[in-house]
């Protein structure tokens, strides 16, 4: 019987080297070749890609459909972490595999069962985690010892006269990260915090540079990202300590994102973990430049906080909030004191509703004190969400003594391990590969329960809630008018807070406004309503 085949393989950016998946497919060939019955019906790999995840790697996502839809017996490999370093999705893809009865063979290690595979994708995302620790490790190093760890700043240049040793290679080669002062570009930076101080923002500087033909970092051209950058993470030219001297690494880092497979967001470290080294002869700028400079910007966003609260707040109470109900478009100024549908007025919609402003603003206010949490709204919320409450409360609770017994029980078996290898029984090897495998399950678990003590307590309901609110709500209305504009605004952003959207239908039919129920259960006392319960749509027709 013939056996059809698939062919995988992966390099990741450690290796970055495309002769790795040639030699990887001649290997994979050359076992295809020996068997009598093999034949290979698809062949794919993903270059500089890692194995933590599955997504991004499309070379495998096309092996993936053709055994779904059952055009493979066998997918060949030349080790089990060309597959995936990652337990959840490996485990996950054996999972897959097996389903769909196909056999997975690597060439390192023979076939592959659920225990083996299990194992290894274990070991190869603890290696992972090993690499990068080491990294971090000898970038640390590296810096002090007064060298660059990452990329080449704008204003630098490598020593090439700097030059040590390599075993490997077996000749002398360029010591990496010995950084000396760049004449042309130094000035240039220079030139940057001085107009900048002057007062050009870093748009026309860039602008300004490019028009001159002076080529930016890694001879691209200049933009205002690459000027101002991030004050926090200390990225831009304006925010680069190296200029006065000052190496720092370790400000942030970056997660990979489970969902996309690529880099995710960065998490800033904290100040007491960052490693600094002070190198006097790389300064550029000196200490009054840099401290007008950093004056300038904490000026900016200052100006540019006031500004943008200034443009966000709403110029109506109810701006933005009131929606078409037949295109959902919003509803806006048609004259000084009426709404429209926009998209009628673009000739898209059929709702051709003109109301005034301070009738749609009476009526929600109507609503909010009238029909939002009245007592028998009241009572019914009540009876389902303590019901709710109740089911979420137990499912966590059994969630949570589940993790803890099995928390117990890894412990038990780590101690069992311990005492085999105190009495040399069995392979150390197969023992490690095991603890490394409960640590991961603990680490899980501990997860849970964590999750589980931090989760937000559901609010207390009480008879008077709907009384307590509805005075709120007048209360709220009253200080609309009142003479001090910050309980005005005040008033206006809690009242705002209370709806999420005003529907109006066209005609004379009634509005419809939704509230966020969450917020009105904080307003009228429930603490932490907010959190637990969050905006659920309640109202009626106004």
């Amino acid at each position: 019987m013939t056996m059809r085949v698939a062919l995988y393989a992966r390099y990741s950016s450690d290796l970055q080297h495309d002769k790795s998946i040639k030699d990887q497919l001649r290997e994979l060939r050359e076992h295809v070749a020996q068997q009598d019955d093999w034949v290979v019906v698809i062949t794919e790999s993903d270059a500089e890609l890692t194995a933590m995840t599955l997504k991004q790697r499309h070379g495998l996502g096309r092996v993936r459909r053709e055994i779904q839809a059952g055009n493979v017996d066998i997918l060949l490999t030349e080790d089990p972490k060309r597959l995936s370093r990652n337990s959840g999705e490996g485990g996950h893809l054996f999972d897959e595999l097996k389903y769909h009865g196909v056999r997975w063979i690597t060439l390192r290690m023979g076939e592959m069962d659920s225990l083996t595979a299990g194992i290894m994708a274990a070991v190869g995302q603890h290696q992972l985690e090993e690499l990068k620790h080491y990294t971090r490790r000898g970038q640390r190093g590296n810096i002090a010892d007064g060298r660059a760890a990452g990329g080449l700043s704008f204003g630098y240049r490598l020593d090439r006269s700097k030059t040590h040793y390599d075993k490997k290679r077996g000749q002398e080669v360029i010591t990496r990260g010995v950084l000396i002062i760049d004449i042309e570009q130094a000035a240039i930076v220079v030139r940057i915090f001085k107009l900048f101080v002057a007062g050009l923002s870093s748009k026309a500087i860039a602008k300004l540079l490019n028009s001159e033909g002076i080529r930016g970092p890694r001879g691209r051209v200049w933009r205002p990202s690459t000027i101002h950058g991030n004050a926090q993470t200390g990225t831009g030219i304006l925010n680069n300590e190296l200029y006065i001297g000052r190496l720092v690494y370790g400000r942030r880092e970056y997660r990979l994102n489970p969902k996309t497979g690529l880099r995710g967001k960065a998490v800033m470290n904290p100040v007491s973990t960052l490693t600094v080294k002070d190198l006097p002869h790389l300064r550029i700028i000196d200490d009054d430049l840099w401290a007008a400079v950093k004056a300038r910007q904490a000026d900016t966003k200052r100006a540019q906080r006031d500004g943008i609260d200034k443009a966000r707040r709403p110029k109506f109470l109810f701006s933005k909030l009131t929606r078409c109900a037949i295109c959902d478009g919003g509803f806006t100024t048609e004259s000084r004191d009426e709404l429209r549908c926009v998209n009628h007025t673009a000739g898209a919609c059929d709702n051709s509703r003109v109301i005034k402003r301070s009738e749609v603003e009476r009526r929600a206010l109507v609503a909010l004190q009238e029909k939002f949490l009245t007592p028998d709204r009241l009572e019914k919320f009540s009876r389902e969400f303590v019901a709710e409450a109740n089911r979420i409360r137990a499912e966590s609770q059994s969630k949570l003594v589940n993790a803890r017994r099995e928390l117990e029980g890894i412990d038990r078996r780590q101690m069992q391990i311990l005492g085999y290898l105190n009495a040399g029984f069995g392979e150390v090897e197969s023992w490690k590969a095991e603890v490394r495998q409960n640590e991961l399950r603990r680490a899980e678990l501990q997860a849970v329960v964590t999750a589980a003590s931090t989760e937000p307590t559901p609010p207390v309901l009480h008879a008077s809630m709907a009384v307590i609110f509805e005075n709120k709500v007048r209360q709220l209305a009253a200080a609309l008018s009142h003479d001090d504009i910050e309980l005005r605004e005040s008033a206006r952003s809690t009242l705002r807070g209370f709806i999420d959207r005003i529907v109006i239908p066209p005609g004379d039919d009634l509005l419809r406004v939704v509230g966020r129920l969450g917020e009105m259960l904080t307003a009228a006392g429930a603490k932490g309503a907010s959190a637990a319960v969050g905006n659920v749509g309640c109202g009626g027709g106004i």
